[in-house]
Parts: structure tokens; sequence; C-alpha cells
């Protein structure tokens, strides 16, 4: 063999030798599961809105569920009262939820769950009231706490789930 084939061989190999190769060894994502409420970016799951990783790291928890149920309900604001109010599910998406006779005034509205957070849709009345609102969730004790407002008031209510 010549010297320059010799030499030319032993190129080509190094090249291919040194080149990263195309296959799943490079794809961090290759081996990861996330359920078919995610998606695999950098070797980590990322969750679709309204849910949350698994004890076994796939997106099958939906946020909302630590909200569901039926509150008592107190305020501090002028007047203050007692009554209940119960959260279902939103038909709008899994971080949707409805607060039934929210601020006791019969009106149903629709919120946002972003895991301990709840925040009203925009553009939600109370008695022609633009209602303005968010609160957040103890999990461990299933109290929340809510702040709102409108136009004429500012309150805070507290439900405690029955």
């Amino acid at each position: 063999m010549s010297k320059k084939l010799l030499l030319l061989s032993a190129l080509l190999s190094a090249v291919v030798m040194f080149t990263p190769s195309c296959g799943s060894d490079s794809d961090e994502c290759a081996d990861v599961d996330c359920g078919t409420n995610g998606a695999c970016f950098s070797g980590s799951c990322v969750c679709d809105d309204g849910y949350e990783l698994d004890a076994d790291g796939k997106c099958t928890i939906e946020s909302r569920q630590d909200f569901l149920g039926t509150y008592s309900c107190t305020e501090t604001c002028s007047p203050g009262s007692q009554w209940n109010s119960t959260i279902t599910t939103s038909s709008q998406g899994a971080d949707r939820v409805v607060i039934s006779n929210f601020g006791d005034s019969n009106a149903a509205l629709t919120c946002t769950v972003d895991g301990n957070d709840i925040t009203v849709d925009a553009g939600q009345t109370i008695g022609g009231l633009t209602v303005n609102g968010s609160g957040s969730i103890n999990t461990s004790s299933s109290l929340i706490t809510f702040n709102y407002s409108t136009s004429q008031f500012n309150c805070t209510m507290t439900m405690t789930k029955q």
C-alpha cells in the first residue's frame, strides 16, 4: 500500500472515530417518559398547563385537584358575612375551576389554578362590577385565602374545606 493511501486511510479512520454519532446516545430525552400531559426538554419533563409531576416523574396530576370541594367561607370587608361555596372543574381546561356563590353573590366565577395559586379570570363580574382577585391554598389544611376587589370594595375571603 502506498504511503499516500495509508495516510488517507488513517485520516479517514480518525474522522470517523472522533465525529459524534447521530443516534439516541446523544438524545437526553430518549428514555424519558413524561406521560400524555407533558414533554421532555433537555432530559427533564415539562408539564402542560394545569398538570404537575407525579411520584414517577410523569405529568399526570391535575393541579386543580387540591382546590375541588365544598367550602365554608367568611370574609373581611364591609359588609362581612358567612356562606358556602363549591369549587368544581371547568370545561375550559385542566387548569380551570369554577367557584360557585363567589363572595356570597350567587355568581359563579371561573379561575385559573397554577400550582397552589388561584386567580380570577379577567373580565368576570359580580352585580355588574368587574372582579380582580387571587389567592392560594394551604394543601395540608385545605384552607384557601383569597383577596379580591371591585371598584366598590376590597375583601379577604377565607375558604375552609368541609
